[in-house]
């Protein structure tokens, strides 16, 4: 008979620290956030791009000039430049002006022109060109345009910003070995946070412009797992190796815990498919959905609408395995509606219209799909590597925020000639 007692107890003891770290975090009040609070946290564009190009702006509202951004080009030269791989280092700009989401043109036919800078900053004859990656997927050989526009001027500098400091793939570099050369990495989890902490020792005696940057520090700081949870889990470590029973019991789970996912998944599959019918979605598909989404490169799930002319259905999508880039789409495959006809356009336009408040529009695919939604603005569905998603399965909540989220597009295209 197995011996569960060490498990049993080393989770007893997990929970009585969770607990613990959760009243720290009521007392000190780390889990107010007002990003947070707003489902902002994940919002490329209008939370971390718009935020961070404000400070960046010499002419920004907080009424600090070049502060901010002397502070920026004062931490890349010193930590993220290599002057002896030909890296040139920042010097100073005459002018500071920042731009949130600069549009350099229409992206041509081959993708080596054109598109949407996040965050653009001006000077003489010279460039800071940053791309914001949250959890959006990269665009096909975005930095490579990016790189074509900022070599017209004199200097320019290319950043590519992930959470983590990843490197970008050539999906988006085009392979491109001086693109690839001109790239320099940066990460919320280190640089970003800590210039955001030297620009909060110069605004100690303006507090709502320190508090602001406080917040925003919290935020990262939760979406890069250092908040009061690294805390947590270093307090976790020491019990796990305190004793041979508690370590031994912490290997029996890790090794366990990818088995976890798969039943949950088909959990949620049973879930949605009960949730649809009291919608009035009675067919119901998926594909690679359930126990292979985490292995499989595209899964969907599929409700097909009641009575449409054309087979109308809306899918929920995960583009990447590990139940990555998760987005919503309508779709119809009736061979009597083809991408190149007058009705598919106005099908298109006309959801697209009836769905603009949904999230950010995939035109990339615009010519294939009747719609497609990768970023969404309510985005508490849109990122699947945290645990609150998984967690809230069993319960059923989940499975609840994505029939919500279906029935609000139904409801809102339901009236055109699908």
């Amino acid at each position: 008979m197995i011996d569960t007692y060490p498990l049993q107890n080393l989770l007893q003891q997990v929970t009585v620290i969770q607990k613990k770290y959760k009243e720290i975090a009521s007392i000190t009040g780390e889990d107010f956030n007002l990003f947070s609070i707003m489902r902002m946290e994940t919002n490329e564009d209008w939370t971390h791009s718009a935020f961070i190009t404000e400070l960046l702006n010499s002419s920004g509202s907080h009424g600090q000039g070049n502060k901010f951004i002397k502070i920026f080009i004062d931490y890349v030269n010193e930590h993220l430049l290599h002057i002896e791989d030909g890296q040139e280092s920042i010097a100073e700009f005459e002018q500071r002006t920042a731009k949130f989401k600069k549009r350099i043109g229409k992206i041509n036919d081959e993708f080596t022109e054109g598109g949407e800078i996040d965050i653009f900053i001006e000077g003489a004859n010279k460039c800071i060109i940053i791309e914001n990656k949250i959890y959006a997927r990269d665009q096909p050989k975005q930095l490579l345009r990016y790189y074509n526009y900022g070599r017209r001027k004199k200097q320019f500098w290319l950043f590519y910003l992930t959470l983590n400091g990843i490197k970008p793939d050539v999906w988006t570099t085009g392979s491109d070995v001086e693109v690839i050369k001109k790239i320099i990495s940066i990460s919320y989890k280190c640089h970003i946070l800590a210039w955001l902490e030297l620009c909060k020792k110069e605004v100690v005696d303006f507090p709502l412009i320190r508090e602001s940057i406080t917040q925003y520090i919290y935020l990262l700081k939760k979406l890069t797992n250092q908040s009061t949870n690294k805390k947590m889990g270093s307090e976790v470590v020491k019990t796990i190796i305190s004793n041979s029973d508690s370590l031994s019991a912490a290997f029996d789970v890790k090794s366990t815990m990818d088995n976890v996912y798969d039943p949950l998944l088909e959990m949620l599959k049973q879930q949605l498919r009960e949730k649809a019918e009291k919608i009035g979605i009675k067919r119901i598909e998926d594909y690679d959905w359930g126990t292979s989404t985490r292995i499989a490169k595209e899964s969907y799930f599929y409700f097909y609408l009641p009575n449409t002319r054309y087979d109308t259905y809306i899918a929920l999508c995960f583009d990447t395995k590990n139940c990555q880039d998760f987005s919503i789409g309508v779709f119809s495959d009736n061979e009597n509606l083809k991408p190149e006809t007058e009705q598919f356009k106005l099908l298109q336009n006309g959801i697209a219209k009836k769905l603009e408040n949904l999230g950010k529009r995939d035109t990339d695919f615009e010519d294939k799909y009747l719609y497609v939604c990768y970023e969404l603005y309510d985005n508490y569905l849109t990122v699947w590597n945290t645990y609150d998603i998984w967690i809230a399965i069993p319960n059923g909540q989940t499975a609840s925020k994505l029939i919500e989220l279906v029935n609000t597009v139904y409801e809102n295209i339901k009236d055109l000639e699908l």
